[in-house]
């Protein structure tokens, strides 16, 4: 995969497993089994994960082989969750990050 698209599979996975869960959850609602087919999504980001853990995951003792793939979990959610969310306050003055403001009563070139 091309490096600029392979930043764009997290949130990817985040569209395709949210949409793939609520298919199914209106599939079991509403009586139309083909829908439950939605669960694919998540059972096979589970997969992938899992997978990729154990590859990735060999010169690692157990218990961080066990906890990889939260780790590759947490990453993956917060990436395209942040991605598709994009940096907070982003219409305010095109940027996210705005100085610190100085404790009151402190002058600003007091400060070391």
């Amino acid at each position: 995969m091309p490096g600029s698209l392979r930043y764009l599979a997290p949130p990817v996975m985040v569209v395709g497993v949210a949409a793939g869960t609520a298919a199914a959850v209106v599939g079991v609602a509403s009586g139309q089994r083909w829908l439950v087919g939605g669960l694919l999504a998540p059972a096979g980001y589970v997969a992938l994960v899992a997978a990729g853990a154990v590859a990735l995951g060999s010169g690692l003792g157990a218990r961080s082989r066990a906890q990889l793939p939260v780790v590759f979990a947490v990453m993956h959610w917060s990436w395209g969750v942040g991605f598709l969310a994009g940096p907070k306050g982003r219409g305010d003055s095109g940027s996210s990050f705005a100085p610190a403001s100085p404790p009151s009563g402190v002058e600003p070139d007091t400060i070391a």
